[in-house]
Formats: structure tokens, C-alpha cells, sequence
């Protein structure tokens, strides 16, 4: 439901590949999460726009927008 909704709302999800990995290496070390600076790098590789709820990340030199998680769950079953 989720996934469908930010496709059918132009968001586009991105692969992360080797190109992605060599950026991590330029990235100063605020963040120790492995799978966060992944995404800090690929957001800085692309020119995109990382949304995340880690306010930590917004100190990476990219462009981070911090958003505030809304929790809900519903069980599918």
C-alpha cells in the first residue's frame, strides 16, 4: 500500500550499486549505521533528496528533508 502509493506520487526508487559504495568513503563520520550511509551516499550520487526520520542525517552535506514518522499498522492478514 505504501510502496504503490509513493510510485503512483512520482517518488522513484533507486538501486543501490558500486557507484553508490564509493561515495560512502567521502563521507565524514557522523553516522556510524553502514545501511544510513549508503543512503547519504546514494542520495549525494543522484542529486536527490534523502526523506528520513534520523535527524543525524541532516548533517551530511546533501539534501535531506527530515520528516516525522506516522505509525500506524494495520495486519493484512
Amino acid at each position: 500500500m505504501l510502496h504503490n502509493g509513493l510510485l503512483n506520487n512520482g517518488y522513484t526508487e533507486i538501486a543501490v550499486d558500486s557507484y553508490h559504495s564509493l561515495f560512502t568513503g567521502k563521507l565524514p563520520l557522523i553516522h556510524k549505521d553502514p545501511f544510513d550511509r549508503i543512503l547519504v551516499a546514494q542520495a549525494q550520487a543522484e542529486k536527490a533528496t534523502l526523506l528520513t526520520c534520523d535527524k543525524i542525517l541532516t548533517n551530511y552535506p546533501c539534501s535531506v528533508i527530515c520528516v516525522k514518522p506516522k505509525l500506524t499498522y494495520q495486519s493484512q492478514v
